[in-house]
């Protein structure tokens, strides 16, 4: 079981606890798919995105940014290959601007870009695995970064994601699935629940951690979304550029504290603003609340002193994200 996310928690008011079958499930109000199709679909994804998608089996699932010229974010997600092309899946997203994104781009290849209406269904908790075995077998076995399709228009995928067991179903309407899993003992996630659990595991938001106006090392994701062998693709040079330097200036990070702090306040190495908390969360888990912050490299890592600028003197601690406990 993963400790930092674990059941063993208290049912205070702001203190996070997974249901009674340590599983959870979420419905992503925002998440776009956007579904490529046609015999260059590889070839043509692998030209605009971080991860090596011509080495993506079907099967398989591989986080990206797409990124423009410049190396900054475009949009973040994964890429799940199928033996007809892939679907793009964005937690959040605009779904018409990664359309027209790459709809700019395409020529002669035979690749058919869409936008369907998808909907997204998140099944995650330290049990996961073992509360959806009852109904979703195959669902269940999947290891990290693999998919399978569990019917007609039903694609399922488990993705380094969060930091338990974190599995994804795509489909055109997830009520049935939603109540499978209701039968499983598998509860739902509340706005504010999926919140805490996103950002203890230090994941990003598209538009609240990261922007157009992020480079994409900056993000934290390098080691999972970001290929430096592929070869040349959109935003790749300066994006090689600042792997040969060998740093940032600026890095979104995971810190915890033991008050709640509101995201946009400013936080302070001293007198020193040095970055500004761009997600909070309102629960704590283990009797510490967390946070994403975009912190200057300089003095921002980990065993800084840090505090928030308000509420004045809560300390604020650079972690490291917990990784998934398989």
């Amino acid at each position: 079981m993963n400790n930092q996310l674990d059941g063993g928690l208290s049912h205070a008011s702001k203190e996070f606890c997974w249901g009674t079958r340590q599983a959870a499930y979420y419905a992503l109000p925002e998440a776009v798919v956007l579904s490529a199709n046609g015999s260059d679909t590889a070839k043509f994804l692998h030209n605009f995105c971080t991860a090596d998608i011509k080495k993506l089996e079907p099967g398989h699932a591989a986080e990206a940014f797409f990124t423009n010229v410049k190396g900054r974010v475009i949009q973040h997600g994964w890429i799940l290959r199928t033996e007809t092309g892939a679907e793009v899946f964005c937690p959040v997203a605009s779904g018409e601007m990664l359309l027209a994104h790459l709809d700019r781009y395409l020529i002669t290849e035979d690749v058919q870009l869409s936008l369907g209406g998808l909907q997204v269904l998140v099944v995650c908790g330290p049990q996961a695995p073992q509360a959806l075995h009852e109904s979703f077998p195959a669902w269940a076995c999947l290891s990290p970064g693999r998919t399978v399709t569990l019917g007609a228009n039903m694609l399922a995928a488990r993705l380094r994601w969060l930091a338990v067991p974190t599995f994804v179903l795509i489909a055109n309407e997830i009520t049935p699935a939603i109540q499978s899993v209701e039968a499983c003992g598998i509860d739902p996630l509340a706005d504010g629940d999926w919140e805490t659990v996103r950002i203890a595991s230090g994941f990003p938001t598209y538009g609240v951690d990261m922007s157009k106006d992020t480079l994409a090392q900056e993000v934290g994701r390098t080691p999972l979304a970001i290929s430096f062998t592929k070869g040349c693709y959109l935003g790749q040079e300066p994006i090689a550029r600042i792997d040969a330097l060998g740093h940032i200036n600026r890095q979104l990070q995971l810190t915890v504290s033991d008050a709640f702090v509101p995201a946009g306040t400013a936080v302070r190495l001293g007198e020193a603003a040095i970055g500004t908390i761009t997600s909070a969360s309102k629960q704590s888990i283990d009797g510490n609340f967390h946070q994403l912050a975009m912190l200057r490299v300089k003095g921002g890592g980990a065993g800084a002193d840090l505090h928030a600028a308000e509420p004045a003197g809560v300390s604020l601690k650079v972690k490291q994200p917990p990784a998934e406990a398989c």
